[in-house]
């Protein structure tokens, strides 16, 4: 086997694709493409109460995945370098097991925001926001 074939087929093999998905909330995408009310000062579809509620709320969930974020990059980081190294199977087993860890806090992190938006929002206003898509199952290597 080349060495290229052979290091796709281990990269494969320890999902390094991993994809996040539903990482941002439907109100973050564009009101034209997702159906959601653009969340703004003057737009009349949220009263200023709402704005500022749901603007709080943003900033505060922006603050729980930044440091997230960065941990992921890092963690994605090292499993590419121990991959690239080829490095032990044990050694890449746990830097991908830290990836999935840092991915499922994320994940959890966005659980715990949907709700609060949802609550600042009026029936009305949730009907109208798609779902977010469910989230793929991560990749078991196998």
């Amino acid at each position: 086997m080349d060495k290229g074939r052979g290091s796709c087929l281990r990269i494969a093999r320890y999902g390094l694709g991993l994809v996040l998905v539903g990482m941002v909330p439907a109100l973050a995408a564009p009101a034209a493409r997702s159906g959601a009310p653009a969340v703004r000062k003057g737009n009349p579809e949220f009263t200023p109460e709402q704005i500022r509620l749901l603007k709080t709320a943003r900033e505060d969930h922006r603050r729980r995945m930044k440091p997230l974020e960065e941990t992921l990059r890092a963690r994605m980081k090292a499993l590419r370098e121990a991959i690239g190294a080829k490095a032990p199977d044990e050694e890449i087993a746990r830097r991908r097991a830290a990836v999935l860890e840092t991915q499922a806090a994320m994940n959890a992190e966005n659980r715990r925001f949907q709700p609060v938006i949802a609550a600042i929002l009026t029936p009305a206003q949730r009907a109208r926001i798609r779902p977010p898509a469910p989230a793929a199952a991560p990749h078991t290597g196998g």
